[in-house]
């Protein structure tokens, strides 16, 4: 059985996939990590839609509307206290793929 949230993945929209690789890659950036498996035991690394803006690729209606997206579809952990994490840790490491071919191509 495929997990849960890669299928969540794999039925997103390319805008919502790449939205999702670019928290991912803010998150990797921030921490000094190379895949998002590096991820998977990071406690502190947080983002949230401004991270979308300020790529310059979503305007703050859009990174609202696609981040919304990610919460209610469960690729981004809502925090208690407003932050996010992206991913569950447990499924960091299914994502590596994915990243090495979006990073390669950004």
């Amino acid at each position: 059985m495929k997990n849960e949230i890669k299928a969540r993945y794999e039925s997103a929209t390319k805008n919502q996939q790449d939205a999702f690789m670019t928290l991912l890659d803010k998150c990797l950036d921030n921490m000094g990590g190379v895949l998002p498996s590096d991820l998977a035991y990071d406690m502190y690394t947080w983002c949230d839609a401004s991270t979308l803006v300020d790529s310059g690729r979503w305007t703050k209606p859009e990174a609202a509307g696609t981040y919304g997206w990610l919460i209610d579809s469960g690729l981004v952990q809502d925090h208690f206290d407003g932050d996010t994490l992206p991913l569950y840790e447990e499924d960091c490491h299914l994502f590596d793929n994915d990243y090495k071919e979006w990073s390669s191509n950004k």
